[in-house]
């Protein structure tokens, strides 16, 4: 019998412990999907690897579901710790599931970031709480069930409001992901607002904007930046084009995060459901502080993340 083992499984879980039980004598041929294919989506595994080899062990619940019901074989652990090759139960799967856009199985589906992304993304983890961290990487999952594949996400559009109001900047962020094929926008995949008493900076919401666009893993996609401000628009502008800024530690942040992106373009923005979503938010805000106003020391943010010494020491 010949298995794909799904990344998360090794020969020491215990899933895969018992599986050989389940298996007993019969013959075996296992393929490590961490050591053949490492980082390939589950829309690839359906679409190209099951069809030949027909059985799966996997951790993934969702996955599992799914292969069953495309009429293939997997295992994989119930709540009660006991290998099961049956569906479990309370799963829902999405009735449209992201389409495979790669015509042939790839050796390699991770796509690292180059070197500096990395080491940016691990200077911004290291000034966000645990909290924070776990929220982001809540919402990484959500995006990357929903398009199941990098290759299906065509670009990004990326709302920021930023407004000066009595010795501070109140700002916010409303992200957009663009689909390619038959799959719709993701419309709500994530959103934030700040505040900024500290350095009162009108870039602080983009600093704070694109922290997540980073921690998202989402630099390489192309991106349009909706600026609701036309003093932070410009700001922007000749941030992209002008040499190395040192006269603020907010400016200097947004420039360095700007320069690493792959494909980035600025717009204004004066209307639109998003625009008026996000300024009804500031309004009832700036009276009424709620939950999802997040009060930020951008001085220790920019200084965490300006700081030289910070190694790359997160996975990126």
């Amino acid at each position: 019998m010949q298995f794909i083992i799904d990344e998360g499984i090794s020969e020491s879980t215990a899933a895969f412990k018992s599986f050989l039980v389940w298996l007993g004598t019969r013959p075996r041929n296992f393929i490590f999907l961490s050591k053949v294919h490492p980082g390939i989506p589950d829309i690839e595994i359906i679409d190209k690897l099951l069809p030949k080899y027909q059985n799966l062990l996997t951790h993934d619940r969702v996955l599992h579901n799914r292969a069953i019901a495309e009429g293939f074989k997997s295992l994989t652990l119930d709540t009660n710790g006991n290998l099961t090759n049956k569906s479990l139960p309370g799963i829902k799967l999405k009735k449209l599931q992201p389409p495979s856009m790669r015509k042939e199985i790839e050796e390699n589906y991770l796509q690292k970031p180059s070197d500096e992304v990395c080491l940016l993304n691990s200077r911004l983890l290291n000034s966000f709480s645990q909290k924070c961290i776990e929220k982001i990487r809540t919402k990484r999952r959500r995006i990357r069930s929903y398009f199941g594949d990098v290759a299906n996400i065509a670009s990004i559009d990326f709302t920021i409001a930023s407004e000066n109001i009595s010795k501070a900047v109140i700002g916010g962020y409303f992200l957009k992901i663009n689909a390619r094929k038959s799959l719709k926008a993701l419309m709500h995949a994530s959103e934030g607002y700040c505040l900024d008493e500290t350095c009162a900076h009108i870039l602080s919401p983009i600093f704070y904007a694109l922290s997540y666009l980073y921690c998202l893993h989402l630099t390489q996609v192309p991106v349009t930046l909706y600026i609701t401000c036309p003093q932070a628009l410009e700001l922007c502008k000749t941030l992209k084009t002008i040499g190395t800024v040192q006269d603020n530690p907010v400016k200097q942040s947004v420039q360095l995060l700007l320069l690493h992106l792959t494909n980035v373009e600025f717009m204004p923005c004066v209307k639109g459901p998003f625009f008026e979503r996000i300024q009804a938010k500031l309004d009832q805000m700036k009276h009424r502080k709620t939950n999802e106003l997040v009060t930020v020391d951008f001085k220790a943010m920019a200084d965490v993340f300006l700081n030289p010494n910070i190694v790359n020491s997160m996975k990126c």
